[in-house]
C-alpha cells in the first residue's frame, strides 16, 4: 500500500504510520534531529510570530512533529513512521536536497521572508521562496512538505513551552475569561510595555514545563495566536512555542 512514499511527498498522500522510539539510523540517536522546516524574517515577522516552532521536524527515531490544520485552527500534532515510511521518506528529502548552495536569493526585498531547511547537519536558506516567478525547483519541493498529511496523527503535548505574555491598555475586562491557572502568575511575567499589534520581547516570557503545560494549552488552544484574558483586573494576552525535541531555549 505504501510503495510510493517517495513519490506521495510530492502528490499529497495519505502516509499511515506505526509507532516506535528506536533509532532508525545506526549512526544517530533516536531524538536526534534530522530534518526541520522554518520560516523567519521579512513579511513572516508579524504579529504572534515568536509563538510559532518549526513547521516540519523529523527525528532519527522516525517521529514527525509538524502543524496542521483543524475546522480552520492551525496546531502542532505528532506522527509515528515505521521504518520502510522513514527511510522511504528520507530519500524523498535527499533526492530534493542535493545542492551545494547554503544560500539561495530569489527575492532581494527586506519583506521577503527565509525559508531554512536543516538536513543532516547542513542549512540550506532560500529568501522569498513563494514569492518568485521563476518556478525554482525548492518552490515545488517546499509546497509538496506544507501538503504532506499523516492519517494516523495526535494533538502535539509538549514536554516544554515558551509562554508569552501581552497586556492591553483598556477594554472591557467583561469580554474576557479569568485567568484560572494560579501559579503562573502574568503580573510577574509581563515586564516590558508592548503593544498588542508587534511581535512580542522575550522579557515577557517563562519556560513553562511539568504538569502546567498542559493547562496553557488547553487554554490558549490555538498555536500561533494569543488569546486574552483577565487578572487583577487587568486584561492580558497569552500565548506560547512548544519547545521541541533537541530544540534549544532562545
Amino acid at each position: 500500500m505504501y510503495h510510493h512514499i517517495r513519490q506521495s511527498i510530492f502528490f499529497g498522500l495519505i502516509l499511515c504510520l506505526s509507532c516506535t522510539q528506536a533509532s532508525y539510523l545506526a549512526t544517530h540517536a533516536p531524538w536526534e534531529l534530522i530534518f526541520q522546516k522554518k520560516v523567519y524574517g521579512g513579511a513572516a515577522e508579524l504579529v504572534g510570530t515568536e509563538l510559532n516552532a518549526p513547521s516540519f521536524s523529523l527525528y532519527a527515531n522516525g517521529r514527525v512533529i509538524y502543524y496542521r490544520y483543524v475546522d480552520g485552527k492551525r496546531k502542532m500534532a505528532v506522527s509515528d513512521l515505521s521504518r520502510e515510511e522513514f527511510l522511504e521518506l528520507l530519500t524523498a528529502i535527499s533526492d530534493k536536497l542535493t545542492p551545494t548552495d547554503t544560500t539561495v536569493i530569489l527575492d532581494e526585498s527586506s519583506e521577503a521572508p527565509v525559508t531554512e531547511y536543516y538536513f543532516y547537519g547542513r542549512r540550506i536558506r532560500i529568501k522569498g521562496l513563494g514569492l518568485s516567478s521563476s518556478h525554482n525547483a525548492f518552490e515545488k519541493f517546499n509546497d509538496s512538505i506544507d501538503r504532506i498529511h499523516f492519517e494516523k496523527n495526535r494533538n502535539y503535548i509538549p514536554e516544554k513551552i515558551i509562554l508569552y505574555v501581552k497586556r492591553l491598555p483598556t477594554g472591557d475586562i467583561g469580554n474576557w475569561p479569568e485567568w484560572k491557572i494560579p501559579d503562573i502568575d502574568l503580573d510577574k511575567i509581563y515586564k516590558k510595555e508592548i503593544s498588542f499589534y508587534e511581535p512580542n520581547s522575550n522579557e515577557n516570557s517563562l519556560v513553562i514545563e511539568g504538569k502546567w503545560v498542559k493547562p496553557v494549552q488547553d487554554f490558549a488552544e490555538q498555536t500561533g495566536v494569543y488569546k486574552k484574558c483577565v487578572l487583577n483586573k487587568k486584561i492580558y494576552a497569552v500565548g506560547y512555542r512548544p519547545v521541541l525535541p533537541g530544540q534549544s531555549i532562545e
